[in-house]
C-alpha cells in the first residue's frame, strides 16, 4: 500500500478528482488541501506555484493507473509522489483490498 500525494494546478477542483480517482476504483481513501504554495528552484531562481494538495491511499499497483488517468485527465498540471506504507490497520486493508481494483 503506498499514499500518493497529487499536487494539482489550483485551477481543478481536488473533489472531481478525488470522485475521478474513486469511480475507476483507483483509490480507497483521499483527504485534500486547498490553496498551498509550492516553491521550487527553476535555474537557480525560486518560483511559486499555487496548487491543491490531494493524498490518496491505494495499492503500489495502482501507481501506474494514476499517472494514467492524471496524464488523461490533466495532462501537465500535476506532480505525483508516493510514499510506502509499511504497517496498517486491519480495517484499512479490509478497505483497500475491497475498493481498489486489482491489476
Amino acid at each position: 500500500m503506498i499514499t500518493a500525494t497529487i499536487y494539482i494546478h489550483g485551477q481543478y477542483d481536488p473533489e472531481d478528482v478525488i470522485k475521478l480517482l474513486i469511480r475507476e476504483q483507483l483509490i480507497a481513501f483521499a483527504t485534500h488541501d486547498l490553496g498551498i504554495t509550492v516553491y521550487r528552484n527553476e535555474n537557480g531562481q525560486m518560483k511559486t506555484d499555487n496548487v491543491n494538495v490531494i493524498y490518496v491511499k491505494t495499492s503500489a499497483l495502482m501507481y501506474n493507473h494514476l499517472i494514467e488517468h492524471l496524464d488523461t485527465f490533466y495532462p501537465e498540471q500535476y506532480y505525483l509522489f508516493s510514499t510506502p506504507i509499511v504497517d496498517f490497520s486491519d480495517s484499512v486493508k479490509s478497505v483497500v483490498s475491497e475498493n481498489v481494483k486489482r491489476v
